[in-house]
This record gives C-alpha cells, structure tokens and sequence, in this order.
C-alpha cells in the first residue's frame, strides 16, 4: 500500500511534471488563459497517460525492444484521436479553445517520458496509478495557472466575475503574464518540496 501511494503522489507533489519537471511547458503557456481551457486540457492529457500506460503495461512483454517506442507512440496517438473525436462530439466548444493542442498531447513530454521507464517494466496497476498520479498533477497545475491568469487578466474565474470590473490586468491573459505566473507557481512548488525533504530528513534523523 504504501509503494501504491508513493507511485501516485509523487506525481503530484515531488515529481510534478509541470512545477518540477518542466514536462509540457509549451501548453501550460498557450492554453492556460482562462480556467475552462486549462482544466480540458488537463484532463485531456490525465485521462490519454492513464490509457496509455495500462495498454503499454499490458503488451510490455509482447513489442520487441527495437520498435517499443514507436508501438508506444502509436498507441498513445490512438488514444489522442479518440478523446479529439470524443471531444469534438460532447463539448465541441472546448474543443474548438484547445484547437491543435489536442492533437499534439502525443507528442507532450509528458507522455512520451515515461514510455520506457515505468510502464515498460511494471504491471497494469501500477502503471495505471503512475499515470493517474502523473496526469493529476499535471492537471492541478494547468488548473492553478489558469486560475490565477484568467482572475488577474479578466477578473474572472470560469467565467464568473470576481474582481471589480476594471481591476483586472490584461497583462496576464499574455505571455508575458503567463511566464511570471509559471514562475512564481515554480518557485513556491520549489520551496515546499524543499521543505517537505528536510522535514522527511529530519524524521529520518530521529
């Protein structure tokens, strides 16, 4: 039990692909202007990492060593194609925000690290809380970012007015407003795994 929720927190905190790893940046950037766009997209990626590593731990014994990564990459893209037909069927509008970043969740840094590492050598429950972990945190962050630029830029959040009209700073809705976010959200996810270590170190001592 306690290797499960190792495996699936520490994609959330101590090895966030987002805050920690700096997997899939580019996305976090683009699409991280209002809080509707980054959940999607979050959840677009959580939910292909998750169908991914089931069916890459299932055929791990099955794929010769010389064409692992692309059988890997072709199932990945299978996956993608079905969540963009999905997508553009129930919430077309979401869809249409996200536009080519749907399509390119196969080639994210995030899907692509880890299809020789874990799920090459562990079994379909791991491999599934792997992806869980991994595709949560990488959610949570696309959720906080886009947040924070989406109230700050429009004085909203999904859509609903939080800030005074004509408080909000458009700045942020821009790159350079998605930079500073991006880089304050790393530093603070910095500093508490940074304390998180020494607090574990020091139980560790005692």
């Amino acid at each position: 039990m306690s290797k499960t929720i190792a495996t699936f927190t520490k994609g959330i905190i101590k090895e966030n692909p987002v805050f920690v790893r700096f997997l899939g940046v580019c996305p976090v950037l683009a699409i991280t202007t209002t809080a509707m766009n980054g959940l999607g997209l979050g959840i677009a990626v959580m939910l292909v990492l998750i169908c991914s590593n089931v069916a890459i731990s299932l055929m791990r014994k099955l794929v010769p060593e010389a064409i692992r990564l692309a059988v890997h990459m072709i199932i990945a893209a299978f996956f993608v194609a079905a969540l963009e037909m999905f997508m553009k069927a129930l919430v077309p509008e979401v869809a249409v925000n996200l536009g080519i970043f749907v399509p390119l969740i196969v080639v994210n840094c995030i899907i692509s690290a880890g299809v020789d590492t874990f799920e090459s050598e562990h079994n379909v429950f791991m491999s599934a809380v792997d992806g869980l972990g991994a595709g949560l945190g990488f959610a949570l962050a696309m959720l906080a970012i886009s947040c924070m630029r989406e109230l700050l830029g429009a004085g909203t959040v999904f859509g609903m007015q939080i800030l005074p009209e004509g408080k909000n700073m458009a700045m942020f809705v821009l790159a350079p407003g998605g930079f500073i976010v991006f880089g304050v959200f790393v530093g603070v996810a910095r500093l508490a795994v940074s304390v998180f270590k020494k607090r574990k170190a020091g139980d560790a001592e005692c």
